[in-house]
């Protein structure tokens, strides 16, 4: 039988909670699965990061003034040259360390070969 809702009042459900990304699952933790601890370790190792191969994009000399106040789009006609790592397949869209004609630091962003805008930039934080 279903109970009738008039009866016993309005349903209401307690909110849910989530487990951390941090924290290991209760069904890992008891199996003795340290692989999700792992993968959390190797993320969070800055020097694992470091070693990811990152595609530069190099920006015509003179043309880097406007991205160190900010501006966020870098035109494909502003870039020289894409450096992709060997061995690195080249994606359409993925994150590239934007630098000068010089080779300083500008900053992050994500590519889009197949835009007029190619490159969105969202950290001038080096680190």
């Amino acid at each position: 039988m279903c109970a009738d809702p008039v009866e016993n009042g309005p349903q209401t459900s307690s909110p849910q909670s989530f487990p951390s990304p941090t924290t290991s699952s209760p069904a890992s933790a008891a199996d003795g699965d340290s692989a999700s601890a792992e993968v959390h370790d190797a993320v969070a190792d800055d020097s694992s990061v470091a070693e990811l191969p990152i595609t530069e994009a190099v920006l015509k000399p003179r043309r880097a003034q406007p991205f160190f106040g900010r501006h966020p789009w870098v035109f494909a006609g502003a870039v020289s040259e894409l450096r992709t790592p060997p061995g690195h397949s080249g994606a359409v869209h993925e994150v590239v360390r934007l630098i000068t004609s010089d080779g300083r630091f500008v900053a992050w962003g994500l590519l889009n070969r197949n835009s007029r805008i190619q490159i969105r930039l969202y950290s001038w934080d080096e680190s």
